[in-house]
């Protein structure tokens, strides 16, 4: 059973009208919201009627993508290792099958990411052109974001 304060996030919204909660995965985390006028001893009822929910949906979770030195992750179809060099003064350089990232090791995580979202700025278009060829459309846009929208909720209780 989960713990009280375990991967939740509580929020009070003075607009929220029922009690809900929904799954955030990014985070590994349940995010409640509660309105103003419900007790806070109501919304913690709330959330351990649902522990078994939050138990199995944070349980069903894939293992989080971490991105540290020797790990191997695939940019453009090539299996890339992640090497780090804290006095490279480039923030990530892409030698061979090799991408060495420099700077501080708290900064390692997200060079990466940086990296990663650069690469995508500078091949999707093509990709995506092609693949609009074959399916004969025309893309209007193309976005890369870090999405945390997608989730699961469970039905909320009305206050």
């Amino acid at each position: 059973m989960t713990t009280p304060g375990q991967n939740l996030v509580w929020h009070r919204s003075a607009r929220a009208r029922r009690l809900s909660m929904r799954l955030d995965p990014a985070r590994r985390q349940v995010i409640v919201t509660c309105p103003a006028s419900i007790s806070l001893k109501r919304a913690q009822d709330f959330v351990s009627s649902h522990s078994a929910w939050i138990d199995e949906k944070l349980a069903a979770l894939p293992d989080a993508l971490r991105l540290v030195p020797g790990k191997t992750i695939t940019i453009n179809d090539h299996k890339v290792l992640l090497h780090h060099l804290p006095d490279q003064h480039r923030p990530a350089l892409l030698i061979g099958d090799c991408l060495a990232i420099g700077g501080p090791i708290d900064r390692f995580e997200a060079r990466v990411l940086c990296f990663i979202r650069q690469q995508a700025r500078a091949t999707l278009p093509e990709q995506l052109s092609q693949h609009a060829i074959i399916m004969n459309s025309t893309p209007s846009s193309i976005v890369c974001s870090n999405a945390r929208t997608v989730g699961e909720a469970v039905p909320a209780l009305a206050g």
